[in-house]
């Protein structure tokens, strides 16, 4: 059942539709799915396992100090979520090459390590560093509100103000979030652009950290209006984010597939106009 957008007259698929799309690319060729998308299945079991490791951790020095000090929390470590986040970036570069390959030529044979390359790392990486760039200017602005809101509560010793905080704290999460959403769909403008596929007429001339911020830069324009759509498209996975967790992230193996392949369904079929 197709219906239209009212701002640019696309035709729009449902969600139920795309996902099930998704999943008629896995029916009878796990094997296949397997090979491309084994690197992004471990990093997400050892995201997993480091996340519980850290939180087990933080959840003792609590129950041994009544809180979280600053050198406890650093001491929980974060570098381990730090490398794993690169190698994840990494590995989902790669395999938005090969769900390319899936959804518009129907190719399911090639495994990831025949994927991979330079170029590929190369963008990946300074994605990652537009990331950490934007994570460091938002994090200073949300410790410049959290202060100002603590110094008035502080200062003062109003419930309101204090109130003030809590909102001020929730908005900038909110506002860190819809910051951070485009960089969701750059491995698949990536993929797309390394095929020539609505690329800039000098992209394939251009080195790795150009092609970098041409991508950074069609997330954003491509994003415009759309952020929502894509939040409540991401929302509609909670079920099987939450089957992760009960089964201690050993769903990756059908989840972290589903979610890419119907992700990069999503993709075309709003930002790229594909029926």
């Amino acid at each position: 059942m197709w219906t239209k957008t009212a701002k640019e007259g696309l035709p729009v698929k449902p969600l139920s539709q795309i996902k099930q799309e998704a999943k008629e690319h896995m029916k009878g060729r796990y094997g296949d799915i397997f090979n491309a998308f084994w690197p992004a299945i471990i990093i997400s079991l050892l995201n997993f396992g480091i996340s519980f490791r850290e939180g087990f951790a933080t959840g003792q020095n609590v129950a041994q100090t009544g809180g979280i000090t600053l050198h406890s929390y650093i001491n929980t470590g974060t570098n381990g979520s730090f490398l794993v986040s690169i190698l994840a970036m990494v590995a989902m570069f790669t395999t938005a090459t090969l769900v390319r390959r899936m959804y518009m030529k129907r190719e399911y044979g090639v495994d990831f390590l025949q994927a991979i390359n330079g170029q590929t790392v190369g963008i990946a990486l300074s994605i990652c560093l537009f990331n950490a760039l934007l994570g460091a200017a938002f994090g200073f602005a949300v410790a410049l509100i959290i202060l100002t809101f603590s110094a008035m509560v502080f200062a003062t010793g109003s419930g309101l103000s204090a109130i003030f905080l809590w909102v001020a704290i929730f908005a900038t999460a909110i506002g860190f979030i819809w910051l951070l959403l485009p960089l969701g769909i750059t491995p698949f403008i990536a993929a797309d652009f390394d095929e020539g596929d609505g690329a800039p007429s000098d992209y394939s001339s251009q080195g790795i950290w150009a092609k970098a911020v041409d991508v950074f830069k069609a997330s954003y324009t491509m994003m415009k209006g759309n952020r929502m759509d894509l939040f409540l498209f991401y929302l509609s996975f909670i079920g099987w984010y939450l089957l992760m967790s009960v089964t201690f992230g050993l769903a990756a193996f059908y989840v972290e597939p589903y979610t890419t392949l119907a992700t990069y369904g999503w993709y075309r079929n709003r930002l790229r106009g594909d029926a």
